[in-house]
C-alpha cells in the first residue's frame, strides 16, 4: 500500500509559536503537508468546505480568537463528519480543566508548549505517531 504524508492542520494565533513548530518539523525530516490557520472559527470553516480532505491530525492551541480551543474540541466531536480526526492540544494553559481533556475527550492528546526546540521535537515525533497509528 502506498504510503502518503501525513496531513496537519495547525490551529495557532502566535507566529513565534507557528515558526517553532516548522522549524522542528524541518529538523525531524518528517513528511507533512501542512497548512496553518489562526483561529478556531477559521479552523471548523476550512474543515467543513465541502468536499474538503480531512487532516490526518489537528495541532489545536486553546486560547484562540474568535473561538477557543475548547469549543473548537467540543464542535469536533459533535460533528460525525470530523470526530474521527486525532487532535494534538499544544497550549501554554496548565489548567486542570485544560490538561483533563485528554481524558474527557476520545482520540485527543495534550502537551505544554515549549520554547525548547528539543522538547518541541520530541512531542512532534509523538504527535506524528499518534497521527499514524489512527490513519
Amino acid at each position: 500500500m502506498e504510503q502518503f504524508p501525513l496531513t496537519v492542520l495547525l490551529v495557532e494565533d502566535n507566529l513565534g509559536d507557528v515558526f517553532l513548530v516548522r522549524e522542528a518539523i524541518e529538523q525531524l525530516g518528517l513528511d507533512l503537508q501542512f497548512r496553518t490557520v489562526p483561529d478556531g472559527e477559521t479552523a471548523l470553516d476550512v474543515l467543513r468546505l465541502p468536499g474538503a480532505k480531512r487532516p490526518d491530525v489537528i495541532i489545536l492551541d486553546l486560547n484562540l480568537p474568535l473561538k477557543h480551543g475548547r469549543e473548537v474540541l467540543e464542535e469536533l466531536e459533535a460533528d460525525p463528519a470530523l470526530r474521527h480526526i486525532p487532535v494534538a492540544i499544544l497550549t501554554t494553559s496548565t489548567a486542570e480543566e485544560d490538561t483533563a481533556l485528554q481524558q474527557t475527550h476520545d482520540r485527543c492528546l495534550f502537551f505544554a508548549k515549549t520554547p525548547d526546540l528539543r522538547e518541541l521535537m520530541n512531542i512532534l515525533t509523538q504527535i506524528h505517531n499518534f497521527a499514524l497509528s489512527a490513519r
